[in-house]
């Protein structure tokens, strides 16, 4: 199904044809806001196969950060070049870039264009925002030296800061969960519309049910796509079992 087929699916069975221009071709009033919205909580909820995904960047030397969008949870970050791949060691950013406290030792403390560059070995979760947000710093202001947020903060993107900066030219391969792709036109489609297309249009009319009803309402809907879920959980545990069997057997 692709977004019109939701969005009209979604505005039969809520009853609510004010949320499109009407109802011949079903342009968006505000309906896409719900099916949006739901969409982002069955993403949560559940961690299914397609969750997954990677990100592929090259980076060149003197680089020591990445920045990518829609990231849920970053799992893993792997490097690569001509000669291998690599796994990045993940350190809480006060260990990467301060001082370990089991060992009392300093960490890449200096400032990022004076750190002595290298493969790189540890990576940690990015920062990204500055407060207050814009606020932005000349070349004369000692922080620059040190900074690694964003000049323009966008909540969508997360990032990496990864130590040493890199020494010359690899590949950065980040494993993580992800949001689905978001339904903005009327023929997008996503895991969600193709493969569970009832969840999506329960999980728009729980969120209209949000809104507008009380928590009855909003919990008799969570039970419903609660049940609905663990049949997907099932059957991904099932994909699991079997890759472990073939694997081991």
């Amino acid at each position: 199904m692709t977004l019109l087929d939701i969005r009209k699916r979604f505005v039969i069975t809520s009853g609510r044809y004010d949320l499109v221009v009407d109802a011949t071709d079903y342009v968006d009033n505000g309906a896409d806001f719900y099916i949006q919205s739901g969409q982002k909580y069955l993403d949560r909820k559940i961690n299914i196969h397609k969750a997954w995904g990677k990100v592929f960047e090259d980076v060149v030397a003197g680089d020591y950060s990445l920045n990518f969008q829609s990231c849920r949870a970053i799992k893993e970050v792997w490097i690569a070049d001509t000669e291998s791949r690599t796994q990045l060691e993940q350190v809480p950013m006060k260990d990467l870039r301060g001082t370990d406290e089991a060992t009392g030792e300093n960490n890449y403390i200096q400032p990022f264009a004076d750190t002595t560059q290298g493969r790189p070995l540890y990576f940690s979760p990015a920062l990204l925002r500055r407060m207050p947000e814009g606020e932005t710093f000349t070349d004369s202001d000692l922080i620059t030296s040190y900074l690694d947020t964003q000049d323009v903060y966008d909540p969508s993107y997360n990032g990496i800061i990864f130590m040493p900066p890199a020494d010359g030219v690899y590949e950065i391969e980040v494993v993580g969960l992800f949001y689905s792709k978001e339904l903005t036109e009327n023929t997008h489609t996503n895991v969600w519309t193709e493969e569970y297309p009832n969840l999506l249009i329960m999980s728009a009319l729980r969120q209209l049910e949000v809104f507008f009803r009380g928590s009855k309402s909003v919990t008799a809907w969570d039970q419903a796509i609660a049940d609905e879920l663990l049949d997907v959980e099932k059957d991904l545990v099932e994909e699991e079992i079997n890759q472990v069997t073939k694997l081991e057997g």
